[in-house]
């Protein structure tokens, strides 16, 4: 049985992305607009849709978890990741790096360090769009 391909490269143009020397920023396709685009049939086409969820899912699996070998650092790693930030807990940051990640090929993190400068304090989700 032979199976029947769509090429979609004739429907859909390749975005450019363009340098350009006189500018301080990367444009994401011709208008800049890529990132929106990518929203915009994220949200408005059900396959594309179906497709990266369905990626995203497998990628975060159960969510994260900790092999326990020193009961001392697990327990001060699980503190930490039950508080990554007041508004969030860590399988939700996950769950959406994972949908930036499968939507534009990319993440972005703000993360916080406290007053010395030698621990993390939180992790916030930064929107990639």
């Amino acid at each position: 049985m032979k199976a029947n391909f769509i090429n979609l490269n004739k429907f859909v143009d390749e975005p450019k992305i363009i340098v350009k020397d006189d500018e301080d920023y990367v444009r994401y396709g011709s208008d800049n607009q890529l990132p929106y685009n990518l929203t915009n049939y994220y949200d408005n086409v059900g396959l594309n849709r179906a497709i990266i969820n369905k990626k995203a899912n497998m990628f975060i699996g159960k969510g994260i978890s900790i092999d326990i070998t020193d009961e001392k650092k697990a327990k001060k790693t699980l503190d930490f990741l039950e508080n990554i930030n007041p508004f969030e807990t860590i399988d939700e940051i996950f769950e959406k790096i994972s949908l930036d990640l499968f939507i534009y090929g990319g993440t972005y993190l703000q993360v916080i360090w406290d007053k010395s400068g030698k621990k993390i304090s939180e992790i916030y989700h930064m929107n990639y769009e």
